[in-house]
C-alpha cells in the first residue's frame, strides 16, 4: 500500500529546511550528556548497509524524562533523500539549488510527496520521499538503485519527532520559519549505505556496562552510593569489523561511545541525575567517571556505540541514588 502527502507552500519551505538545517538552538546549553528534555540520542538502520532489494529497519533511541509522569503522546515523520551517484553525503542538501526537481509542484505551492514504496517516490532518480509516520520505519532500495558502475550509494533518512502539544510536522515548520525548535521537538538524520559488497557492515553492540568492577544487570535497578564511580562498557564480539578502504588498504573500524544520564520525574523537576565526566570515550579505553547525585532518586544511564561506517547500537541501565555526600 502506498501513501502520499500533499503539502502547501509553507511545508515545502520546511522540507528544504529539514535538509539544510538539522537543528536549532539558542542560549546556554547543558552538557550534551545530560538528558533533561525530550531528545533523540541515536537513529539506527538494521542492517546499516544493504544491497538493492534488501530491507533496512529504522528505529531511534528516543528519551523523554517526563514520559512516565505524563504518558505524553508522540508523533513522527520519516523522509528519505538519495545521494546522487558519485557525490558526497552533503549532496542531499544541494537539492535546494533545484527544488522543482526534488519537490515537483513547488512553483504552484502544492507539493505531492510520494511514499518511498510508490514508483512515483522511488529514490533511483534522487529527491525526497515519505518513509512513514510511525516510531519505526523501513526502507527497501529498488533493484535498479545502483548504476552499472556503482559499488555503493548513500540514502539519508530524516526523522522529526515531537511530543506534548507539538506534532512532528509543526516541529519542522517552526524550525524553518523561526530558526529554532520547541523543547519537545527533535530532528535527526541517518545515512544508509546501499552497496554490492559481499561483506557489508553490521551494527556494533554493547555486551555489558560495569560499575566499580561489577556488572550492571539488565532490567534491574542498582543502588549507587554518593561520590565518584568508575563506569566501563564492553562491546560485543565482532563489533569492530575489518574492511577494505577505497584505496585497497585493510583497516579495522574504530568504536566510539557516547554517554547520557537522566533523572526521570515530573515536568519542571530540578533534581540532578549526577554527572558524567566525559561525553565521549573510545573502545578500548572506555573508562568513564560518574558522580552520583547528592539527592536520592532514580537515575537512568544510556551508552550509544558507533563504528565509523554508520553502525549504531545502544544499552540502558537503571540506578537509584541513595543520596548523601562523601565524608571528609
Amino acid at each position: 500500500m502506498t501513501r502520499r502527502i500533499t503539502t502547501q507552500g509553507a511545508f515545502a519551505t520546511a522540507l528544504l529546511g529539514l535538509a539544510l538545517a538539522l537543528g536549532g538552538c539558542s542560549g546556554e546549553l547543558p552538557p550534551p550528556s545530560l538528558v533533561d528534555r525530550f531528545r533523540v540520542l541515536a537513529v539506527r538502520a538494521e542492517p546499516p548497509e544493504v544491497a538493492p532489494g534488501e530491507t533496512a529497519a529504522l528505529d531511534l533511541l528516543l528519551v523523554d524524562p517526563y514520559a512516565p509522569a505524563e504518558g505524553r503522546a508522540r508523533t513522527f515523520l520519516w523522509l528519505a533523500c538519495a545521494t546522487p551517484s558519485g557525490t558526497s553525503a552533503t549532496a542531499c542538501a544541494q537539492f535546494a539549488t533545484d527544488p522543482s526537481a526534488a519537490l515537483p509542484g513547488m512553483a504552484t505551492g502544492a507539493i505531492t510527496l510520494a511514499a518511498c514504496d510508490d514508483p512515483a517516490g522511488s529514490l533511483t532518480g534522487g529527491g525526497l520521499c515519505l518513509l512513514g509516520s510511525d516510531e519505526a520505519a523501513t526502507y527497501v532500495p529498488p533493484a535498479d538503485f545502483l548504476d552499472a558502475g556503482d559499488e555503493s550509494r548513500a540514502v539519508t533518512m530524516f526523522v522529526a519527532a515531537a511530543t506534548g502539544d507539538t506534532d512532528a510536522l509543526s516541529c519542522v515548520m517552526q524550525m524553518v520559519e523561526q530558526g529554532s525548535m520547541a523543547v519537545d521537538c527533535q530532528v535527526s538524520y541517518k545515512r544508509l549505505t546501499v552497496s554490492r559488497s559481499a561483506t557489508p557492515n553490521h551494527n556494533p553492540g554493547l555486551a555489558a556496562l560495569v560499575l566499580d568492577d561489577a556488572d550492571l544487570p539488565e532490567a534491574t535497578v542498582t543502588p549507587v552510593g554518593p561520590g565518584d564511580h568508575v563506569l566501563q562498557a564492553a562491546a560485543t564480539d565482532g563489533s569492530a569489523e575489518g574492511f577494505t578502504k577505497d584505496d585497497g588498504t585493510a583497516a579495522t573500524e574504530a568504536l566510539l561511545l557516547s554517554w547520557y544520564v537522566a533523572a526521570p520525574g515530573e515536568p519542571g523537576s530540578t533534581r540532578e541525575p549526577g554527572k558524567l565526566k566525559l561525553y565521549r570515550t573510545e573502545i578500548p579505553g572506555s573508562d568513564q567517571t560518574f558522580t552520583a547525585p547528592e539527592e536520592a532518586g532514580d537515575v537512568v544511564l544510556w551508552v550509544v556505540i558507533r563504528d565509523d561506517r554508520g553502525g549504531v547500537g545502544w544499552l540502558r541501565r537503571d540506578l537509584t541514588a541513595t543520596g548523601g555526600t562523601v565524608g571528609p
